[in-house]
Parts: structure tokens; C-alpha cells; sequence
């Protein structure tokens, strides 16, 4: 269930005072099916019910759901994966439900012809619920039928707020027009939650936690959590054209965030931009009976990234336990969790790019051209550190990376008047490649990515499947995978995967991983 709410309010209290507000409440109710979102196929009652054997049936003859443990001892018998009957996991409840209001107040004044202050607040509170209860007559796996009752209540909020301000100015004198605009926003972002997961429940009737008797994890499962983020900018523009024919843009931003160490919060973003429209030439006069406009523009920017999470360049504690001494006496503790790194800045985009417009037969046919070529500097990456340090990774600004590419548009009206028929086709190719991977230039791999020097970011990785295997003989004078398993089923037979041997040893493992390809598609259309 969803209701929603929308309130709008605008008052010119006098010619050169206007005022208003916008409100919103909205309210969603949602029964979520459980496990649904799981990545774990076997609990994934949307992949269960695909990959469910089905030889077997939904329901025993008493009516009762049918459980495939009570059939078989081990899925290898039938040679097929056995999963738990999805129509068990109609049983759990995981009910949701989200609250969220937004509000804004604004005002405008205005001083004179031209010049005009605005002021905005705006606010956005949300409040998510959840609600989880596992009965203990859901089947844990294939091969236990029950499962250990369980209920889990979390609860998130989220309270933005920012303001903006900022003082525009506007002026036409005969064929020049200029505009200039200056102002400044701030805004705060809050975070709290908390999570309450508990056991062992008397019975399935009630499912309120006070019923639960046992709590496995004191640290994990019973827990609050507290975060905030905020940002100041201040910006300003101004434009000029003359007869709409020549443009001049340029702007700057300075932004602080506190995601960022003591050192680095704060950063320039500069832009200009240019455009003439050659069409309103009189040496074009010849071409106006098919062409009627046709602008050439360019430009170049700088944006920042602070997309990562909060804290990121502080060393932080995480809250554990201490067995003192040789005695049994348990004591609460702190541990780091994360290693520092107050340098940590903001990461900047360099884009350049120039392109067209162009206009025929009045508008009814038009084509636009782009090429752009952006270069990345101090990317926001984490960094796998050596288990010596003590931890896993850190947050840095690492190496650079280029992008360039083309995007074509053609739009056709085709028919205009009572029936209006319009196309557009887009055609657009890019290619990146990273240029500088850190004073470290070893490849940088994760689970699927490989990143390195003159390639584009992220590579595919893994290991070359060849397809399945054809039959025995195939097995034998092939390599395979886990050939020092002790039982042939846990090794490569006849129909499983095949794979390339890069490494050349005759084993197939990790260590025949190698580039895929790329995720980036030659053209996009």
C-alpha cells in the first residue's frame, strides 16, 4: 500500500515579495518475499522455483508442503541440485514500511528590474522499518527441515536538510544581454540506526522480539548506529550573447566536504563555455532554404566526486571483547578497524568538449554532434594493503584515467499537425584507458575486475571457458579442475564447465585467470 500527499502554496505578498512552500508526505507499506533479494540461489525462492527438480510435487498428499529432504540422502544421487520448496518461504515474514516527508520554503525578493534574491530551505525526512519473523517449520537447508525461529527489527533514518541562497542578475541593452548569478548552499545529511536480532522463540503465534529468549551476537546483533555528512559551496556565474548569435559562459565553485581529511576538504571548480550560431551570418543567407540553424559550441569544466562513505580518512574504533589474563573474566574492548588517512581529497574531473547543432527544413530535421575528452585525476579508490599492515584496505586518491568519445543524435518530424510523428536515433562510441595507477604498478585485481596501465578500468577477469566437456576421453586428456580431489565427483566430468589452461601447467585453478574483455560496448545505440 502506498499513499501519498502533495501540497503547493505560492503568495505575492507585495511587487517585490513573493513567498511560498511545497509539501509532500508519502507513507509505503510493503510485504517483501522473503529471501527474494538473496544472492544465495539455493534461499532464493524466485531461482528455487526455476531450478526446482520437477519430478517432485509442491504439496504432500495430506496437503502439507513437500519437503525434497525426506526423499533423497544426497543430491549427487540424481545429479542435480536440490533446493528448499519455495513455497516454504511464503511462510516468513519480512514486512517493510518507509515514511518520508519532504518540505521546502522559499522567498523571492526583488529589488529592482533585474535583480532578484532567492532564498530556499528545503528538508527531506525518511524513516524505514523493517520487520523479519522465521518460524521454525521453514526448512534451513535440503537436508534439515526445520529451522531456529527467528526475528530481526531494524530501523534507519534519514534527516537532509539544505539551504541555498543566491542573488541573480539579469540586463537586455539593444543587442547585448548579460546575467550574472552569486551565491552560496550549505547542507547536512544525518544517519541513525538500529538492529535487533533475537532467537529462540516458545512458538510461531507471537513474533514480537520481547518473545525471543536469545541473542547469539552481542556485538552484531543488537546495535545502534550514528553518522552525519555535510557540504558548503559557494558559486557564482555570468553570461553574455550578443544578438543570440555570440555566447560567453563562465563559472567557479568552491566546495567543502567532510568526508574529507583536515587538509583536503576544500576545492575549485572552475568552467567557460563559448557558442556562435553561424547561421545568423549573412554569408549563410545562401544556405537558408534547407538550412535554417546551425550552431557550433565548445567548452571546458572541472566537477569534483565525493561519492564514498563517511569517515573514510579517520582511523576508527570498532567495539569487541578481551579475555584477561589466563582467567575466564570477559571485558569490553576496542580494536582499529581502519587505518588513517587524512590526505584523502576530493576527486576532480577535466572535461573538454566541443560540438554541434544543426537544423534543417525549418526543424524538421536535426543533428547534433558532441566529442568529448575527460581526464580523471586523484580517483577515489580503495587500496589492498599487505596483511602485515593489520588491515585489508584503505581509501585513497589513486592514478588517472582518460575518456573520449563521440554522440550523434538525428531527430525527424516526420508528420505535424493532428497527428504528430517524430524519430530520433542516437549513436554514441567512447573508450577510456587508465593512464597512472599510483607509484605501485602492479595491476590492481579484484573478484572480476583487472586494472592496469594503457587498458580501460576494470577489465573482465576470470578464467576462459571453453565449453562443457564432450565425454570421458575428454576428461582424461584434458586438464580439469580440482585433480587432486580424493572422489571423482568432486573433480571435472563429462558435461561440467571446461577452461582454458593459460598458466600452462596442466591444472585448472585460480591461477588461470586472465583478461576477458572489456565492459565497455563499441558503440551504444
Amino acid at each position: 500500500d502506498r499513499f501519498s500527499f502533495r501540497s503547493n502554496f505560492e503568495a505575492n505578498v507585495n511587487p517585490w515579495l513573493t513567498v511560498g512552500f511545497n509539501f509532500a508526505p508519502m507513507l509505503d507499506n510493503t510485504g517483501v518475499l522473503a529471501n527474494s533479494e538473496s544472492t544465495n540461489t539455493e534461499y532464493n525462492p524466485l531461482v528455487a522455483a526455476a531450478f526446482h527438480a520437477p519430478i517432485f510435487p509442491t504439496h504432500n498428499e495430506d496437503g502439507s508442503l513437500f519437503y525434497t529432504g525426506q526423499e533423497l540422502d544426497s543430491p549427487w544421487d540424481w545429479n542435480v541440485a536440490f533446493m528448499v520448496n519455495p513455497l516454504h518461504h511464503l511462510a516468513i515474514q519480512d514486512n517493510r514500511r518507509t515514511a518520508r516527508v519532504t518540505s521546502k520554503v522559499y522567498c523571492d525578493v526583488k529589488f529592482f528590474e533585474g535583480l532578484l534574491l532567492r532564498t530556499a530551505f528545503h528538508h527531506d525526512y525518511r524513516d524505514r522499518n523493517r520487520e523479519y519473523f522465521l518460524p521454525s517449520y521453514v526448512p534451513a537447508s535440503p537436508t534439515n527441515p526445520t529451522s531456529r525461529n527467528r526475528g530481526i527489527n531494524e530501523r534507519s533514518t534519514r534527516g537532509l536538510w539544505d539551504l541555498q541562497s543566491f542573488l541573480n542578475f539579469s540586463k537586455s541593452i539593444r543587442d547585448h544581454s548579460i546575467s550574472a548569478m552569486a551565491g552560496v548552499s550549505l547542507e547536512e545529511t544525518t544517519y541513525n540506526s538500529n538492529y535487533l536480532n533475537k532467537y529462540d522463540y516458545p512458538h510461531n503465534l507471537l513474533t514480537t522480539l520481547n518473545q525471543a529468549t536469545t541473542v547469539l551476537n552481542q556485538q552484531n546483533d543488537v546495535r545502534t548506529n550514528k553518522s552525519s555528512e555535510s557540504m558548503v559551496g559557494t558559486f557564482a556565474r555570468a553570461s553574455y550573447n550578443y544578438k543570440s548569435k555570440y555566447y560567453v559562459t563562465g563559472s567557479i565553485r568552491r566546495d567543502g566536504s567532510s568526508k574529507f581529511g583536515p587538509e583536503n576538504r576544500w576545492a575549485i571548480f572552475p568552467s567557460f563555455s563559448v557558442a556562435w550560431r553561424i547561421s545568423d551570418e549573412r554569408f549563410m543567407s545562401v544556405f537558408s532554404s534547407f538550412l535554417s540553424d546551425w550552431k557550433l559550441r565548445s567548452g571546458w569544466g572541472k566537477i569534483g566526486n565525493s561519492g564514498i562513505s563517511n569517515y573514510l580518512y579517520a582511523s576508527t574504533l570498532a567495539a569487541s571483547s578481551y579475555l584477561f589474563d589466563r582467567g575466564s573474566e570477559i571485558a569490553p574492548a576496542y580494536y582499529n578497524n581502519k587505518i588513517s588517512n587524512d590526505q584523502l581529497g576530493w576527486e576532480t574531473t577535466s572535461d573538454f568538449g566541443i560540438g554541434t547543432d544543426v537544423g534543417f527544413f525549418e526543424g524538421r530535421v536535426n543533428l547534433t554532434v558532441d566529442y568529448f575528452d575527460r581526464t580523471t585525476n586523484d580517483m577515489l579508490f580503495s587500496l589492498p594493503l599487505p596483511a602485515t599492515t593489520g588491515f585489508s584496505s584503505v581509501v585513497s586518491n589513486l592514478g588517472s584515467m582518460k575518456n573520449r568519445g563521440f554522440e550523434y543524435l538525428v531527430n525527424t518530424r516526420n508528420l505535424v499537425g493532428k497527428f504528430n510523428w517524430s524519430t530520433t536515433a542516437t549513436l554514441s562510441y567512447y573508450r577510456n584507458y587508465v593512464t597512472d595507477i599510483g607509484n605501485d604498478k602492479r595491476p590492481i585485481i579484484d573478484n572480476l575486475g583487472y586494472t592496469t596501465e594503457g587498458r580501460p578500468i576494470a577489465n573482465l577477469w576470470g578464467m576462459l571457458m571453453l565449453g562443457p566437456y564432450r565425454d570421458w576421453e575428454d576428461v582424461k586428456s584434458s586438464p580439469i579442475f580440482n585433480a587432486s580431489r580424493p572422489t571423482a565427483r568432486q573433480r571435472s566430468y563429462p558435461g561440467s564447465p571446461k577452461a582454458a589452461d593459460v598458466k600452462g601447467d596442466g591444472v585448472l585453478d585460480a591461477n588461470d585467470k586472465t583478461v576477458l574483455g572489456t565492459p565497455t560496448p563499441d558503440f551504444i545505440w
